[in-house]
């Protein structure tokens, strides 16, 4: 106990010093540790967002589009860096990721659900960015298929899914984020 607190102090100090220096201070981290800051996953279309519906910490809930609410937990997310540009997406509320239904589908369509996390492939994402357009695209790294909100829905509560990738068509919209 008495080292905890001695540890905690030490590195309090250790940040002190650097911000009154003007430096930045970093520390490596395992490649899957927790890393960046609970963020939206909004679509570009209609502004909602990915969010877990009530109740929230329930396993296998589909993700829905839903308004953003500062408060609304269930709505934001951490990407954690498995490696590159792969991420799992960890849910704020209930600290669970999102995965494919079944956490093994290869079917486009499949509903795109929250699961307890485990670090199985269908729980990993990759995410691009095209600096053209200013978007994210978001495909699971098992799979390979888009993030997408089912038949293009614009309103709230509208399920999300895992799709073809749609470049070249007008329901490419509901895949960019």
């Amino acid at each position: 106990m008495r080292n905890s607190k001695l540890a905690r102090l030490f590195a309090r100090l250790t940040l002190a010093t650097a911000v009154a220096a003007g430096g930045v201070l970093a520390a490596s981290a395992p490649a899957h540790a927790t890393t960046g800051d609970w963020e939206r996953i909004s679509a570009v279309y209609s502004g909602l967002v990915a969010a877990v519906p009530s109740p929230w910490t329930t396993n296998g809930l589909q993700v829905e589009t839903a308004p953003y609410g500062v408060n609304a937990w269930n709505g934001q997310w951490k990407f954690i860096l498995v490696s590159g540009s792969t991420y799992t997406i960890e849910n704020r509320y209930s600290h669970q990721c999102l995965d494919t239904e079944n956490g093994n589908s290869l079917v486009s369509g499949a509903p795109v659900v929250q699961l307890p996390c485990d670090d199985t492939a269908s729980q990993t994402w990759v995410r691009t960015r095209d600096d053209v357009l200013k978007i994210w695209r978001i495909s699971n790294g098992f799979s390979g298929l888009a993030l997408a909100v089912e038949t293009g829905n614009a309103g709230g509560g509208a399920g999300f899914i895992q799709a073809n990738n749609l470049p070249n068509n007008t329901r490419f919209q509901f895949q960019v984020w």
